[in-house]
């Protein structure tokens, strides 16, 4: 359906499909972490803590949200749109970091 309505919509609906995902995908690991009987601490390792509970996890998403936020502030305020961090984080970017981030999320979690 997405599909077919994008031509009149517009691109961005592509935009609104991702980031709903994530807000789903968010709420639903939060949720999931939160129903583990024992979560990992800080001491027994930071990728462990962030990948294995509900304050990691939410540390880390909110974290660099939050970063890259504030990149794009930069960027659009002194830097006038040039440079790197718009190559970065550029709405063409978009679909490049949904990419790498769908990519890594297949890693294993050891």
């Amino acid at each position: 359906m997405i599909i077919l309505v994008s031509p009149l919509l517009g691109a961005w609906i592509f935009n609104l499909l991702i980031l709903s995902h994530f807000v789903g995908w968010y709420f639903y690991a939060s949720r999931r972490l939160a129903s583990t009987p024992r979560q990992p601490t800080r001491e027994g390792g930071l990728w462990k803590w962030f990948r294995g509970s509900v304050a990691g996890f939410q540390r880390l998403h909110l974290g660099a949200a939050a970063i890259v936020f504030i990149l794009i502030l930069i960027n659009y305020f002194f830097l006038a749109d040039t440079g790197i961090i718009n190559t970065l984080f550029s709405a063409n970017a978009f679909y490049y970091w949904t990419v790498i981030h769908v990519s890594i999320s297949f890693a294993p979690r050891t």
